[in-house]
This record gives structure tokens, C-alpha cells and sequence, in this order.
């Protein structure tokens, strides 16, 4: 609309990831000696969240504060973002709550964890999110987040309409429960990043070019 542009002109080119890198294999090897570095238990379900604050962090720990018993719960929150008033309201609801720094390889955050939470208001795509998925974690994620677009509510991830709605937020958490679900939904989620992989990214965009250069491009 902005450009006068019809859809037919428009193309989306989502992005990839790397299936061989990102795998479930170096989460099972590792899983058990990052929760001793981080002194998390293995009783402890634990929720990622990566990005800075405004994707959706104070959404994040107020709806896992409605769960019945958030004593168990830990919100793992990898970001460029001040810790204090955070782990204060975390505290406050009663969750556990560790901040980590970004870092160049986020495959031992995603091995520590049980799923992944981003109840963004905006994210025009959430590239943390597929690499989460692609190692085999179910994800939580807001329909404003452009990964959301590849995925199936229910199916490979559950998706929230609302997150600004902490009940809503804590549905989708509570349903993150049960092992047997997260595992179903982590065992899909592995299946469609295996069909997200950056050589169809630059295939895609390549095709593109072509499609300029030729005179119907003009």
C-alpha cells in the first residue's frame, strides 16, 4: 500500500536455518551439565526467552506468574537488557528467573531449556525462535512475530493472539507442562525447520533477481 505496489509484485523470503548445526543431538549431550553450570534442576521447566526487553519479556514473566505453581518454573531470559527490574518482578510472582548475555552460539541456552517463549508485540521475524525449533524445542511464540507466519498452531508450535493477555500467555505455559506434548510438538517443529534451510533462502532470492533482470521485471 505504501508503495502502490499489487501482492502479485511482493514477494516474502522467510529466513533459514542450519539443520546439521542446530540439532537436537548437541542438546541431549549437554543438557545435564548446563543446568549444573547454571544451578538449575532437573525438576525445573524451563522457558527461554531471547531478545532484548521489548519483544515481549515483562509479558513473558506475568503470564508464567499465573500458572498454579510457578515455584517450579524458571524463565531463562537471554538478552542486551537490565536485569533488576526484571528478576524483581519475577521474584515478586514468584519464578525463577536467570538473565545470560547474548553470545555468538545460543545452542547451550537452547539445550537447557524445555521451550521457548516470545510473547512479542512486534518482530518482523524472530530468527532465535526457528534455530530454537531446529534443535527439537517447542516454542511460544505471538502471531507478530514473522515466524509465526511458517508455523501451525497446535501442530508444530502454539501461537498467541493476545500478548498482552497474561491468561493467555499462561494457557499456552501451562500446556507446556506435559512432557509428552512438548516432545510432540519439539519433534514436528524439528521436521518443518529441516524444510527452512538457507540454501532455499538463497534460492529464492536469487530467483528474484532473475525476475528482475528479465523485461517482465521491468
Amino acid at each position: 500500500q505504501t508503495f502502490s505496489l499489487p501482492p502479485e509484485r511482493l514477494a516474502v523470503i522467510p529466513h533459514g536455518v542450519d539443520g546439521d548445526h542446530f540439532h537436537p543431538a548437541y542438546a541431549k549431550a549437554h543438557r545435564s551439565e548446563l543446568r549444573r553450570r547454571w544451578n538449575i534442576s532437573e525438576d525445573e521447566l524451563v522457558f527461554l526467552y531471547v531478545g532484548d526487553f521489548w519483544k515481549g519479556l515483562e509479558f513473558a514473566i506475568r503470564g508464567l506468574g499465573r500458572l498454579a505453581d510457578p515455584r517450579r518454573v524458571r524463565l531463562f531470559a537471554v538478552g542486551p537488557f537490565r536485569e533488576e527490574p526484571f528478576a524483581d518482578l519475577a521474584a515478586k510472582l514468584g519464578i525463577g528467573f536467570t538473565k545470560a548475555p547474548l553470545q555468538p552460539d545460543l545452542r547451550p541456552v537452547y539445550s537447557l531449556a524445555d521451550a521457548f517463549l516470545l510473547p512479542t508485540p512486534l518482530d518482523t521475524f524472530g530468527l532465535a525462535v526457528l534455530e530454537g525449533l531446529a534443535m527439537g524445542l517447542p516454542a511460544v511464540v505471538s502471531q507478530y512475530a514473522g515466524v509465526s507466519e511458517l508455523l501451525t498452531h497446535g501442530q508444530d508450535a502454539w501461537i498467541i493472539r493476545n500478548p498482552f493477555d497474561s491468561d493467555e500467555i499462561a494457557a499456552a505455559c501451562r500446556a507446556m507442562c506435559d512432557a509428552d506434548y512438548r516432545s510432540c510438538l519439539g519433534n514436528k517443529a524439528r521436521q518443518l525447520s529441516l524444510t527452512l534451510n538457507w540454501a532455499k533462502t538463497a534460492d529464492e532470492h536469487l530467483s528474484e533477481y532473475a525476475k528482475l533482470q528479465s523485461p517482465m521485471g521491468s
